[in-house]
């Protein structure tokens, strides 16, 4: 018979899910310094189990990820990178400089390209991912060259950062630009996915010696291989070449977006017809193997998927910009439909070509770079001295100079001179503001986040209300809201123009306001007809009737205006938010009836129950706070004032026959 199996120690349980970075260090047989980049490349976090069987201080790992770790490529590489070292350093030693050389040729390199693809099996799964990783490429990017940091990283990490701003730029998928301390934030929608990422501001970074330096290079490595598999699907997706040919020289002088590239990154097609030129040739002058020939064809059908694609999105994008639009943002299909309610129907508005037409002329003292990629990626052009284009400030082609000095005099009329944040407010405002509040010497108005989603019943800034009034309104002189309103001087204007606004559409406040003046006044009509008709009727009285008459008029008349005015006092005019309040009150009563109408005969009773027993609470509460407060103001219980109570007499003392005897001898002596 069959018993029920026992296993020994160590066999099975919760124990042998979880072991510490002390016993994983010593299974890999590798140092604590490379078990944490495997960590990171491979995406291994350390756990927290709910029993610590070897200690409270110690971390724990899944034991499944330490023995997915043993068959790692990474490790076999890094391994032969310790024999390399001891034969590199043997040779040196010798003097074998020849056979040095040969080694150093074959030095065995680290590849990441089979993690990317297990971390990330779909390119969605890598966009999602891709925000730690732009922020992180982008601070090195600004970074300066060190003993931590090496040169040729620092380059690599900008020349990333500058192929994906080129991208955006192209694409036009930037929606969102925010400057704070911090840095700049960006969001851009990339093929459906809303990427945002953080960028420093152009300073002198300090480095702090509490950062651990190896383990952000460690990220860094790996979001670099990353970041190469996505921009050369994205350089794909819209036709062009990768990777671009880029100019290092403009890449280190920091020059700007378009200049580095040499030249505009090939369509596909192109690339595509050279290489099947090349391989024309190549098959013409010497003979090919039945291999060859096998991959030749695998490959020119890879091409010709890619180019079928690529077509059909050319296609695509065609037959979205065929929309005829009209000047007041309507189809042209649809002009006989809509008629004269054109004006109520939200027009259609490319944000892309925000800035289409303008000409910026960035000013030496303004951070360039930040805003020569906005400006680019919204369709406007770009200029600043010692760019290569060669436009110099005075061109008359020059529609804005952004300029960030308070002295600065306005030499040209035939441009606005602007701030920087002019662009990023209108960036996020979706529309192109005022010049007035941006101009020379002038505070401009607060910088709001475009990422804050403000509600009705929260606090909305001012300054927000102003952006919604002209982003809503026809013209920006009538919409424009007081943000000063302590004032005197302003309210009178400013009750004006309110009233402008309420004539053409007339709020629910004065509504109601009107109503009750009517009511009032038709009250009082009624009140006067009827005593004219009490006069008629007594007419033929005597003149002393007709004085008390007139005397008891006066009084209905003058309690009639104190019931009008109490009833005004009484009647208080509630805010919106107040009959916000009293609305949901109702709809709440409205829902509590319907759902017990709903409820089933079997609750009903624990229904009601409940409700008896709540009821009775409350009025016991209500009870006890009634006894309480007329204990606090001096009363009974019942209500009565209390009585201060008499102090009593103190009862005469009884004394004995001894003491009474000795008394009557005294007064007898």
């Amino acid at each position: 018979m069959g018993g029920i199996k026992k296993f020994k120690k160590g066999e099975k349980g919760e124990n042998l899910k979880f072991i510490t970075r002390n016993e994983a260090v010593k299974k890999l047989q590798i140092s604590l310094k490379i078990f944490r980049k495997l960590c990171i490349l491979k995406g291994i976090h350390p756990r927290d189990p709910k029993k610590k069987f070897k200690g409270k201080h110690k971390t724990y790992y899944y034991s499944k990820d330490i023995k997915y770790l043993q068959n790692e490529k990474v490790l076999e590489i890094i391994r032969a990178r310790k024999v390399f070292k001891d034969r590199e350093k043997k040779l040196i030693n010798k003097k074998q400089f020849g056979a040095l050389k040969n080694l150093k040729e074959n030095r065995p390199m680290i590849t990441l390209d089979h993690i990317i693809k297990e971390r990330y099996p779909t390119f969605q799964d890598a966009l999602k991912d891709l925000d730690d990783c732009l922020s992180l490429i982008h601070l090195f990017a600004n970074m300066d060259a060190s003993a931590k940091v090496r040169e040729n990283q620092i380059l690599a990490c900008e020349r990333l950062a500058r192929e994906f701003q080129y991208y955006i730029i192209q694409s036009k998928s930037l929606r969102k630009v925010f400057v704070s301390v911090k840095g700049v934030y960006y969001q851009a929608d990339v093929m459906g996915e809303t990427i945002t990422w953080i960028t420093p501001l152009n300073y002198l970074s300090k480095k702090e010696k509490e950062v651990d330096y190896g383990v952000m290079i460690s990220f860094l490595e790996f979001y670099q291989a990353l970041m190469k598999f996505v921009n050369y699907r994205l350089f794909t997706s819209i036709g062009l070449t990768y990777p671009p040919t880029i100019d290092d020289a403009k890449l280190r002088k920091c020059d700007s977006l378009i200049n580095i590239f040499e030249s505009k990154p090939q369509t596909k097609t192109n690339t595509n017809t050279t290489k099947k030129s090349k391989s024309t040739t190549a098959a013409t002058a010497t003979p090919v193997d039945p291999k060859l020939k096998k991959l030749e064809e695998k490959i020119s059908k890879i091409n010709s998927k890619e180019e079928k694609e690529i077509k059909e999105q050319q296609i695509l994008e065609e037959d979205t910009n065929m929309l005829q639009v009209n000047s007041s943002g309507i189809s042209k299909d649809f002009e006989d439909l809509v008629g004269d309610e054109s004006d109520n129907i939200p027009k259609i508005m490319d944000v892309t070509t925000l800035f289409k037409g303008f000409h910026f002329y960035i000013s030496r003292e303004v951070p360039r770079h930040m805003l020569e990629f906005v400006i680019l990626s919204f369709g406007g052009r770009v200029s600043f001295p010692g760019s290569g284009d060669k436009v110099k400030e005075v061109n008359q082609s020059i529609t804005h100079q952004i300029v960030d000095r308070s002295n600065a005099v306005k030499v040209h009329n035939t441009r606005e001179y602007i701030q920087p944040q002019w662009v990023f407010d209108s960036v996020n405002s979706k529309i192109l503001l005022p010049y007035s509040e941006y101009t020379i010497g002038v505070i401009p108005p607060a910088h709001l986040s475009p990422f804050v989603e403000y509600e009705e019943d929260s606090y909305i800034p001012a300054r927000k209300q102003a952006l919604d009034a002209l982003i809503n309104s026809k013209e920006f002189a009538d919409a424009k809201i007081n943000t000063n309103s302590e004032q005197d001087d302003d309210n009178d204007n400013d009750n004006d123009n309110r009233k402008q606004v309420d004539s053409d559409g007339e709020s629910d406040d004065e509504d109601d306001e009107d109503l009750e003046h009517l009511e009032t006044r038709y009250t009082e009509e009624l009140r006067k007809e009827q005593s004219k008709k009490r006069k008629s009727s007594e007419v033929d009285d005597e003149e002393e009737e007709e004085e008390d008459g007139e005397e008891e008029e006066e009084e209905e008349e003058e309690e009639s205006e104190s019931e009008s005015e109490s009833e005004q006092v009484a009647k208080p005019v509630l805010t919106k938010k107040q009959r916000d309040e009293l609305n949901k009150q109702k709809q709440a009563e409205e829902d509590t009836k319907l759902a017990e109408l709903m409820i089933r005969k079997k609750d009903k009773w624990i229904y009601n129950k409940v409700k008896e027993t709540n009821q009775q609470r409350a009025t016991a509460n209500q009870t006890l706070l009634e006894k309480r407060n007329k204990i606090e103001s001096g009363k009974d219980v019942n209500g009565n004032v209390k009585v201060a109570p008499q102090p009593k007499k103190p009862a005469p003392v009884k004394k004995s026959q001894k003491q009474q005897q000795q008394v009557s001898k005294k007064q007898k002596k």
